[in-house]
């Protein structure tokens, strides 16, 4: 029984060894392999930036120097660039940003900031002119300008007719405004007639016609008084002036002399204007109306129109300004060359600086990585550690 007992305990230890031996196998393999893991992901990271030179050995350089991106850091920047303006910074992304409500309010609330200041300045428009455009004389300019537009103007349209000068809403406005028209002749006539002016010139008026007529009209004056004679007939020519049918054939007269009208040419006015003339009238007009303006502090005239600045002027600004950036966006991009630009700045990277650059942003990415590495090497340990166990 004792020697039963004594080959029962030897057995026990020899299991116990061999466990323990086991156990010991299998940590080491799993060990080593994860160590191998990590170490090779570890080291596959760093040979992406380094070395950062290649290594000459014996006049050889040695494989893989310098890392990946030295090496092909030219090429990189140029890919990078040609990324980001065929998938980044797209024209129609940008068009799009231009045109949404956000941008729009944003720039309509910056012109509004730097605008409204502008409004109470104590300086005129002169001084920012001067300022702002190196303009020196304004006012000389300004007469250039004018007589040299309105020159041009006039060289442009003296063929065309008028209603082809007119825009339609004109045509329309004036067409609204002949009865008004009428009736302003009407009652200037009638005014007229009941001047004395005007009674004096009917009466003279009236002596030629019977003078004209003979001894027939000249009894009948001499059986009526003149004046009279003169209170009769201005009596019925107010009538007839009051009359509602003699102010309808007033305003289709004004109608049918309004169509004969838009249908001349500038042209035949020139016989009644002298166009040299009207030009440097309106010119002198205008730069006098103008140099007005120019002379004055801006806060002394322009607040007046601020509403109208900030409700319709600064809106057509932005939505013309939006409109041809949209339109232009891709021209505007070729124009910058972002791609030349983007494949520049990376090229001026010092090698330290881009691997610090992008250790910093994927720097959890780059641990897990590592620790992938170990994972699948203690795996791998395990694996081979059963198969030599089995073998």
């Amino acid at each position: 029984m004792s020697y039963s007992k004594n080959v029962d305990k030897s057995f026990a230890l020899v299991r116990s060894e061999l466990h323990l031996e086991t156990i010991k196998l299998i940590s080491f393999m799993v060990t080593v392999g994860a160590f191998i893991g990590a170490m090779t992901n570890f080291i596959a990271i760093r040979m992406i930036f380094r070395p950062h030179k290649p290594i000459v050995v014996f006049g050889s350089r040695l494989p893989f120097t310098p890392g990946l991106i030295p090496r092909r850091r030219d090429e990189i920047a140029h890919q990078l660039g040609r990324m980001v303006v065929d998938h980044l910074l797209t024209a129609n992304g940008i068009a799009n940003k231009l045109k949404s409500a956000t941008v729009v309010q944003l720039f309509r609330e910056w012109l509004e900031r730097r605008i409204q200041p502008l409004l109470y300045s104590e300086k005129n428009i002169e001084q920012y002119v001067n300022r702002f455009l190196q303009v020196h004389d304004v006012r000389l300019l300004i007469r250039m300008r004018t007589n040299d537009y309105l020159t041009d103007l006039y060289e442009r349209y003296r063929n065309r007719t008028v209603e082809e000068c007119l825009p339609l809403t004109v045509h329309e406005q004036i067409k609204a405004r002949i009865p008004a028209f009428a009736r302003f002749l009407l009652k200037t006539g009638r005014n007229y007639l009941n001047s004395e002016e005007g009674k004096e010139q009917l009466r003279l008026a009236l002596s030629r016609f019977l003078a004209q007529k003979g001894k027939p009209w000249n009894m009948l004056s001499m059986l009526i008084s003149q004046d009279r004679f003169v209170d009769l007939v201005q009596k019925e020519i107010g009538k007839w002036l009051e009359d509602e049918a003699t102010e309808q054939s007033m305003t289709k007269l004004c109608c049918k002399e309004w169509e004969r009208l838009k249908k001349k040419q500038i042209v035949e006015f020139e016989s009644f204007i002298d166009e040299r003339k009207a030009i440097r009238s309106i010119s002198s007009f205008i730069e006098a109306e103008l140099f007005q303006i120019i002379d004055r502090p801006l806060k002394e005239w322009a607040p007046r129109y601020e509403r109208a600045i900030v409700d319709t002027l600064i809106p057509n600004v932005v939505e013309t300004a939006m409109t041809v950036m949209t339109t232009y966006t891709a021209d505007i991009i070729r124009g910058l060359e972002l791609d030349e630009i983007v494949s520049e700045q990376v090229q001026s990277f010092s090698t330290e600086r881009l691997e610090a650059l992008i250790i910093s942003i994927a720097k959890r990415e780059l641990k897990m990585i590592t620790l992938l590495g170990a994972l699948l090497g203690g795996i791998i340990g395990f694996v081979q550690s059963v198969i030599v166990l089995f073998s």
